[in-house]
Protein backbone atom coordinates (compact mmCIF):
# COMPACT_ATOMS: atom_id res chain seq x y z
CA UNK A 1 0.00 0.00 0.00
CA UNK A 2 1.47 3.19 -1.35
CA UNK A 3 0.82 6.38 0.36
CA UNK A 4 -0.61 8.58 -2.09
CA UNK A 5 0.52 12.16 -0.19
CA UNK A 6 4.63 10.90 -0.38
CA UNK A 7 4.82 8.03 -1.99
CA UNK A 8 6.15 5.81 0.66
CA UNK A 9 5.80 2.33 0.60
CA UNK A 10 5.31 0.92 4.23
CA UNK A 11 1.78 2.39 5.31
CA UNK A 12 0.55 0.91 8.42
CA UNK A 13 -2.80 -0.72 8.22
CA UNK A 14 -4.74 -1.08 12.03
CA UNK A 15 -8.19 -3.05 11.36
CA UNK A 16 -10.76 -2.49 13.64
CA UNK A 17 -13.09 -5.43 14.57
CA UNK A 18 -16.27 -3.53 15.48
CA UNK A 19 -16.87 -1.66 12.11
CA UNK A 20 -14.65 -3.36 10.05
CA UNK A 21 -12.86 -0.54 9.37
CA UNK A 22 -9.72 -0.28 8.26
CA UNK A 23 -7.39 2.75 8.94
CA UNK A 24 -4.06 3.33 6.95
CA UNK A 25 -1.24 5.47 8.14
CA UNK A 26 1.73 6.82 6.47
CA UNK A 27 4.50 7.00 9.54
CA UNK A 28 6.89 9.37 6.90
CA UNK A 29 3.53 12.55 6.59
CA UNK A 30 1.18 11.45 8.71
CA UNK A 31 -1.30 10.64 6.40
CA UNK A 32 -4.10 8.71 6.94
CA UNK A 33 -7.08 7.20 4.90
CA UNK A 34 -9.70 5.22 6.23
CA UNK A 35 -11.31 2.31 4.17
Amino acid sequence: MFCPNCGYSEMKTTSLARTRTRIHMCPLCGYSETR
